[in-house]
């Protein structure tokens, strides 16, 4: 069986096909220029069988109608490469002819269960939400068919013994850690502390303000990815409104000014279409990482809260060829809002004519 993604509308065809294909066939003739390159390799990547056929070919001679700033070839090759790695083996090569082919040879994407990491800072108040926290976890829809573990990282004068008794669970751990500095909140070192103590592939670290969605387990567990989050949801006087999760800006590079970022209220299930001049990045609420992929601690632990630490984070995970994805139908909520959420008739219309033009490339 073979499929050939040529559009986005391509690449969302098979975004959650996993195994079924001998071979797909990626035409970078306009992909390239649209910023998504990464989520066509991976997707078809995934949707493949192992031993099939990853191919990318391109038509030279539509170059000119997609760009005047032509992307080479070597530059396709560039991302394929640091995108699969060591997952496929080279079976032909033109650079003449804009055509390769490799062969999918291992995956390493089975899930084997959750390692759900909540960050507690023992503040006023943040015990009754890391309480909620760890109950939305425990109402997941057929949690027990999955092995999980609940690991709370907090200060280690905090009396862990007597709160956990209320669950009657035996998944529950408490990881004591206390940080070094009072002048700079190192949350990244805690965050890489506590991703080191985790054992199953599946790890989503969370703050305690988020609520997990009752079929996120699920859900989840069916997915290939490398690293991602759920939509976000908080209630604004009794409405459901988005939230921070998945953002788009123009630059990992933090000190350049970052014109037209779309924010993550603005983002939509559609998100591929807005991706052309953008790179993506998770804010910290929610992140969930594969362990199969990701090896070693994701944080610089050296950038401290309030430090841009998730766009950080997210850039070092993009430069090593990972992808930076975004679950929309799994609908978890925070049980607290920090930001003025913009809600009115004439910021609505606003939104949508900002995304209309990012859409078509003309922003």
């Amino acid at each position: 069986m073979q499929f050939t993604i040529r559009a986005i509308e391509d690449i969302y065809t098979i975004q959650f096909v996993y195994d079924q294909y001998d071979e797909v066939v990626i035409d970078t003739s306009l992909l390239k220029y649209l910023g998504v390159m990464r989520y066509a390799i991976k997707y078809a990547f995934w949707a493949l069988k192992i031993n099939g056929s990853l191919i990318i070919e391109e038509d030279f001679s539509k170059n000119s109608k997609a760009s005047h700033k032509r992307i080479a070839f070597w530059q396709v090759r560039l991302e394929f490469f640091k995108s699969l790695g060591d997952d496929i083996e080279l079976v032909e090569l033109d650079d003449s002819k804009g055509y390769l082919k490799a062969k999918k040879i291992q995956d390493r994407y089975t899930n084997n269960g959750f390692s759900f990491g909540i960050i507690y800072g023992a503040a006023n108040n943040e015990e009754e939400q890391l309480t909620n926290s760890i109950l939305s976890i425990l109402e997941n829809i057929n949690l027990n068919h999955y092995e999980y573990e609940i690991l709370i990282c907090g200060p280690s004068n905090f009396e862990a013994n007597d709160y956990l008794t209320q669950f009657n669970s035996k998944n529950i751990y408490y990881i004591p850690y206390d940080l070094t500095s009072n002048k700079r909140f190192l949350i990244t070192a805690k965050k890489n502390y506590l991703f080191l103590q985790t054992k199953y592939n599946i790890v989503a670290i969370s703050h305690t303000r988020i609520l997990y969605a009752k079929d996120f387990a699920m859900e989840t567990f069916k997915k290939k990815f490398d690293l991602s989050t759920t939509k976000v949801l908080v209630d604004q006087k009794g409405s459901k409104e988005k939230y921070l999760d998945f953002s788009l800006i123009t630059s990992y590079d933090i000190i350049k000014y970052p014109v037209d970022g779309i924010p993550a209220g603005n983002i939509t299930h559609d998100f591929l279409y807005y991706m052309q001049k953008r790179v993506p990045y998770i804010d910290g609420g929610l992140t969930i990482f594969n362990k199969n992929i990701i090896l070693e601690s994701p944080y610089n632990d050296k950038i401290a809260w309030g430090e841009a630490e998730d766009v950080e984070m997210c850039a070092s995970m993009y430069f090593k060829g990972l992808l930076i994805d975004y679950f929309d139908s799994i609908e978890s909520e925070s049980s607290t809002c920090k930001i003025k959420i913009k809600t009115s008739l004439r910021y609505k219309i606003k939104r949508y004519i900002s995304n209309f033009l990012i859409r078509n490339g003309l922003l």
